[in-house]
């Protein structure tokens, strides 16, 4: 627990000046609170480091050093900015004892749930082995001939790399997936603070009950919970959809046309267009995570697209610039490490796939996106007569009572849709389609690649958290239309909000604990499996014996091994990469 909460405060403060660095020189001045700022600058800070060590990954290995020189250069940068040091004033301006203890109460009880044993079956497969690569090696060309999963690239596992060491026996794998829990716990806080003052906003409303409904599943549902306790970059990709949601909802709050509702809303901030460019910063980010963040990514690119035409009435070739920029800034280390550690520029997928040495055949990249993204070939071949997708699409339905809640909140998400879109065109709030819209693509997209939960759960919450704001504000007419209309009143009294955390942390340390006061320190390891030392020509590795899952076995460790790859450079060994052998 101490080493959790000790990165994550190193973690708050470094992203929070690298963050407020970035806002300051993209000129993003639209979001005017300063809690709105800050949570905003921690969710930029995250994607740019993790960006930014993906690419030093290029050239050398991400340790603690690389990682905390790379941390010192780009909060320096950040310093340079007169905004920056603005934003750590006013900050700390707002900081009290009560919002301290409060916070690092929270930080505990986050602590208490994920210093846990990592059981995600995906860690054991290839997550924290690709962790120990970057970790060692940094990139390494030709890494998925090894074991295809090693070429699935995640800049996520960049920013895990220089706090998994060898030397913590794979213990602290779940280290950042703990801060993206707590930044939402936080995000969260943040909102509802400016509803209970009766300063709160639609966006405030919207990402409060999306959040609310996403923690409280990774806290009670066992399969969720085991993705919250690992390092796949699967629950920062949820948890961005939702916040890039929030950033479009409360960006567009200065740009929303004149209503009945909206006049009696909260102040509506500056109208700079420069905000509109935040949202499709933090899908980027998610992108440069893992491939299922690009339905966020596409409806991201549509936002910016359409609000920037209705804004400045016209095309500005300087704001474009400045977007396709950032897009390429973010995106470029994703895709060079995809094709140096596969020959795919989006690997899995087989679209753009390049002539190099370690480069897959056809055979095995289809087998592995057919494993991955190609759904329809997982049920086997429907009976005659019945179209593939149906009959694939009964059968998930009938795997499973999470399948079929599933289908239900996909009817419900299309029954909701029509009712925000009622309202939206009744006052003239066009900005309140924009969550709708991101499920309208969302769900297709991953009903027709991969349907699990773990990416559809995002897209399936989002236009309902909507519909039950939108209906609880409507119904209470006597409230002002920026106040969400639940009983928030109990929760005003300042000492409740330093009181329930130290409980919740005092609760959740005691019962983690109870059996192995160890983890007061540090999580327990992850499992260790028996393996066989081997070698396929001149290249050494541990293959599991029991199961296809490495766990803490260090690396090499894979399985099904090709016979026909060697080393790239037999004396530079495991750093220098595989190549297909020369027949």
């Amino acid at each position: 627990m101490l080493y959790f909460i000790a990165v994550w405060i190193l973690l708050l403060v470094i992203c929070g000046i690298i963050g407020s660095g970035t806002l300051s020189i993209l000129k993003v001045d639209s979001f005017d609170r300063w809690g709105d700022r800050w949570i905003l600058s921690e969710w930029i800070g995250m994607i740019v480091i993790s960006v930014v060590l993906l690419g030093i990954s290029i050239v050398l290995p991400v340790n603690a050093i690389v990682g905390a020189v790379s941390a010192l250069i780009l909060c320096t940068l950040a310093f340079t900015q007169v905004q920056t040091r603005h934003d750590i004033t006013q900050c700390l301006n707002h900081l009290s004892r009560q919002k301290l203890m409060g916070g690092l109460a929270l930080v505990v009880a986050i602590a208490a749930i994920t210093a846990q044993e990592v059981t995600w079956m995906d860690t054991g497969l290839y997550h924290y082995s690709s962790v120990q690569w970057l970790n060692r090696f940094g990139t390494v060309r030709g890494l998925s001939l090894l074991f295809e999963n090693l070429g699935f690239t995640s800049a996520w596992f960049a920013l895990a790399a220089p706090f998994n060491p060898a030397i913590l026996e794979a213990r602290v794998s779940a280290v950042t997936n703990g801060f993206a829990y707590l930044l939402a716990a936080l995000h969260f806080c943040v909102c509802m603070n400016y509803l209970i003052a009766g300063r709160g906003r639609i966006g405030d409303q919207f990402i409060s009950v999306y959040y609310c409904l996403i923690l409280l599943i990774h806290l009670f549902l066992q399969s969720s919970r085991t993705i919250l306790i690992s390092p796949s970059p699967d629950l920062p990709v949820l948890l961005f959809v939702g916040a890039t949601a929030w950033a479009m909802l409360l960006n567009l709050n200065a740009f929303a046309p004149a209503s009945k509702a909206s006049a009696v809303d909260s102040p509506p901030v500056r109208s700079h267009s420069n905000g509109l460019i935040v949202p499709l910063f933090l899908a980027t980010g998610s992108l440069s995570f893992k491939l299922t963040g690009l339905p966020i990514f596409l409806g991201a690119g549509l936002y910016f697209g359409v609000n920037h035409l209705v804004v400045n009435r016209g095309l500005n070739l300087r704001q474009l610039f400045t977007a396709v920029g950032v897009v390429m800034a973010l995106l470029l280390p994703f895709l060079v490490v995809n094709v140096l550690t596969s020959g795919c520029l989006l690997y899995p997928s087989t679209a753009v796939c390049f002539d190099v040495p370690w480069s897959h055949d056809a055979e095995t990249l289809q087998s592995v996106a057919n494993d991955t993204h190609r759904w329809l070939t997982w049920y086997g071949t429907p009976p005659d007569g019945i179209h593939p997708w149906l009959w694939a699409a009964w059968q998930w339905v009938n795997e499973g009572h999470t399948f079929r809640a599933m289908a239900f909140l996909i009817g419900l998400s299309a029954l909701l849709s029509g009712y925000v879109g009622k309202i939206a065109w009744s006052e003239r709030r066009y900005e309140l389609l924009w969550p709708v819209v991101i499920s309208a693509i969302g769900i297709p997209f991953f009903m027709l690649t991969s349907p699990f939960n773990r990416f559809l759960l995002p897209y399936l919450f989002m236009t309902p958290s909507l519909a039950i704001v939108l209906y609880l504000t409507h119904r209470s007419h006597h409230q002002p239309h920026g106040s969400i209309p639940l009983p928030l009143k109990a929760f005003k009294h300042p000492l409740l909000h330093t009181l329930t955390p130290l409980f919740l942390a005092a609760l959740l340390t005691a019962g983690s604990v109870r059996s192995n006061l160890v983890k007061l320190l540090i999580p327990p390891p992850m499992q260790q499996v028996p393996v066989a030392q081997t070698q396929i020509n001149d290249i050494p590795y541990r293959l599991p014996l029991d199961e296809a899952l490495c766990w803490a076995t260090d690396i090499p460790c894979a399985y099904g091994v090709r016979q026909d790859i060697t080393f790239r450079d037999p004396e530079r060994g495991l750093r220098a990469g595989f190549v297909q052998r020369v027949q």
